[in-house]
């Protein structure tokens, strides 16, 4: 029966060479497109998977606005129990900005100053590891940003500003190397360095520990700021919560000017 089949398609494909050919084409295209597509949703649909809690993190958005002053960030947990984590991060110079970083490395005072161009870079919370689940090469997460001046950077990062030595414990300008991770693939945030939310000292004359700070909701609007749900929670009842809270605190407020 199938051999009936084979001679039959044989003798159409001798009779008709052209059309068999635009046929054997089209069709080729067409597979080769639909793989093509399969890969491409696949790769999509893998971003931010690496992360343990993936379906548990949520960025916080106001409206349009994805940049947060640094207030919600330190009130949220304390003011809805039912969010178990908080943590925000932040790159006063934007995400796409590639700044020149000059440095001096191992607390050297008098060497010539290098150059390394950096890009996707951000200060955060001490709580990052926390929440994300960027694997370390050395270090540990639980301390690695918890002091001022604290950096951890990417694999290829400390490898372009360190070569093949170990970079933990070594300074970079006045960061001291805390940790080194697995440089970040398929993921929203591209991360290269980390770097403690209090290494920079002062904001608008208002030291970024003080209470005053953490509790101010302008002018700094540049911190894209994620919570984390425990697992037995449920969202919508968060969400809404959420929703009281920036109703509450937000009405008065101006930083979305």
């Amino acid at each position: 029966m199938f051999r009936n089949f084979f001679l039959t398609a044989h003798r159409n494909i001798v009779r008709n060479k052209v059309q068999s050919i635009i046929q054997v084409i089209s069709l080729s295209i067409g597979i080769a497109l639909a793989i093509l597509i399969g890969l491409y949703a696949k790769n999509e649909l893998s971003y931010d998977r690496f992360n343990e809690k993936f379906d548990r993190i949520y960025r916080l958005e106001y409206g349009d606005q994805v940049g947060m002053p640094t207030a919600p960030g330190h009130q949220i947990k304390q003011e809805i129990p039912e969010v178990e984590n908080v943590v925000r991060l932040v790159n006063w110079r934007g995400k796409d900005d590639v700044t020149m970083w000059r440095y001096r490395l191992d607390g050297d005072t008098t060497g010539e100053m290098k150059t390394f161009r950096m890009e996707d870079y951000f200060y955060c919370d001490s709580t990052t590891f926390d929440i994300f689940t960027f694997h370390f090469i050395q270090g540990d997460p639980r301390t690695a940003l918890r002091d001022p001046n604290s950096v951890v950077m990417t694999e290829s990062a400390a490898r372009s500003i360190f070569g093949e030595g170990d970079p933990v414990g070594r300074l970079f300008g006045n960061l001291n190397v805390t940790g080194i991770i697995e440089d970040v693939k398929n993921s929203h945030l591209e991360v290269n360095m980390l770097m403690s939310l209090t290494s920079h000292s002062e904001l608008h004359g208002v030291h970024r520990g003080d209470a005053e700070y953490l509790n101010d909701y302008g002018p700094d609007n540049a911190f894209m700021t994620y919570v984390l749900l425990p697992e037995s929670n449920d969202r919508k009842y968060v969400e809404a919560r959420l929703n009281d809270y920036f109703r509450e605190h937000v009405q008065n407020e101006t930083f979305l000017d």
